[in-house]
């Protein structure tokens, strides 16, 4: 359980008042009524969607991918982390830390890192067009062993979109399966020339063997991969503080700020 991650709830529904702070752009309306940011989308484009709510809420976004150009949306939280929330589903992790409230502004604004280590898994909306491989039959069979062979099978595609969903898959169901043939394939897969593949193999066998089990491979990432690597690298070192300490000394400020909020967490008391 990632305890530093900070959630708020969100509704799937505009409610009834008179809108203020309105933004429009290319089919978004990002807008504050009653206390509560609204968002609506329709066939956005995904980047200049999330502009929008960091210019808006005045918060800071830090991401190193995203799962699709486009979203279709609705949504309504308190914040700019609910939004995303509401835009990536539960499936993606991110960090928060609050900002100290601008002059002239009544919302509060955070600093938030999206973790996309963790994008491959979102909502089916966003990475719809990576599932042409799969069959219809393979989709909806019933038989556990039919979806893992199927994945197994995708994992080896020369397509990257392709190995992405299916390392995604395998490292989700590898939490729960002890099956020698999910964890070989993504053992095979932190060695991927993809990044995004590497971090998700990595963040499957973490999830079943912890942490310690992928150290090496994280240190070699901080070490020597790009600066979004080594961010996306950082959503899955909770306890290692030497690694978080050298983390809080890289040359990238998103990477530095993640690492030293991590650090922070863990002298809490109640850690």
């Amino acid at each position: 359980m990632k305890t530093w991650h900070c959630w708020f709830a969100v509704w799937a529904i505009i409610e009834c008042g008179n809108p203020v702070h309105a933004a429009t752009d290319n089919g978004v309306v990002v807008e504050r009524i009653a206390g509560q940011w609204h968002l609506d989308a329709r066939h956005a484009d995904l980047p200049r969607l999330l502009d929008m709510v960091a210019e808006r809420t005045g918060s800071k976004l830090h991401y190193s991918w995203l799962p699709a150009p486009e979203v279709t949306a609705t949504c309504v939280a308190v914040d700019a982390a609910g939004l995303l929330k509401c835009l990536f589903g539960n499936s993606v992790n991110m960090a928060v830390r609050e900002l100290p409230l601008a002059t002239g502004k009544t919302a509060a604004a955070s600093e938030i890192w999206i973790m996309g280590s963790t994008l491959g898994a979102a909502n089916q909306a966003a990475t719809s067009q990576c599932q042409s491989s799969v069959s219809a039959a393979a989709a909806e069979a019933p038989a556990k062993e039919l979806a893992i062979a199927t994945w197994l099978q995708q994992a080896r595609s020369k397509n990257t979109g392709e190995r992405l969903q299916a390392v995604s898959e395998l490292a989700r169901l590898n939490a729960s399966s002890d099956d020698a043939a999910i964890r070989t394939a993504l053992q095979n897969a932190m060695a991927d020339s993809d990044s995004r593949v590497k971090l998700q193999a990595i963040g499957g066998i973490a999830s079943r063997d912890g942490e310690e089990a992928v150290m090496q491979p994280l240190a070699q990432i901080l070490r020597n991969g790009n600066a979004e690597l080594r961010l996306m690298a950082l959503d899955y070192i909770e306890t290692d503080q030497t690694l978080l300490q050298m983390a809080a000394r890289d040359a990238d400020q998103a990477v530095r700020d993640l690492a030293s909020l991590k650090l922070e967490q863990l002298a809490q008391p109640d850690r």
